[in-house]
């Protein structure tokens, strides 16, 4: 919560992103269970990164997390990194590491898409989720 409330320093440094996917595997496969199957497509040798390494972690669990209870009855989570020139107005011009994580559930309804980053918002029953994952990683991608 300190994050996307920004009360938290991050701690900035250089990262290799594929060595902390790869160094994240065994935690991403127990944390989403043998009934999802998950791929990684890492490109290597891209550079480092400038980011929080803790930070990055806490999102790449959260995202794996919420696609595993977006897939009940199974499926696959896929978690990619690359490389991409900003465009627009939101980024300062310039090439921006990208981790993607994507599953193969049916994918959030659009009357409440643009509710999902919203604290405390969840689509889960009262007692089975806080809202805060996405709101996170949303605070963590702002920062």
């Amino acid at each position: 919560m300190l994050a996307f409330a920004r009360n938290q320093s991050l701690l900035l440094q250089a990262v290799d992103l594929p060595e902390l996917i790869e160094g994240m595997k065994d935690l991403l496969r127990v944390s989403i269970g043998s009934r999802i199957a998950i791929e990684f497509q890492l490109q290597q040798d891209l550079g480092h990164a400038m980011a929080d390494t803790n930070q990055i972690k806490m999102a790449i669990l959260n995202l794996a997390i919420n696609a595993r209870d977006a897939m009940p009855n199974g499926g696959t989570v896929t978690i990619r990194n690359g490389t991409r020139d900003a465009t627009g107005t939101a980024l300062v011009p310039g090439r921006y590491a990208v981790i993607s994580i994507a599953d193969t559930s049916t994918g959030i309804r659009p009357e409440i898409l643009s509710k999902v980053f919203d604290p405390f918002f969840t689509t889960k029953p009262v007692g089975q989720g806080t809202g805060l994952g996405l709101s996170q990683v949303y605070g963590i991608a702002q920062q």
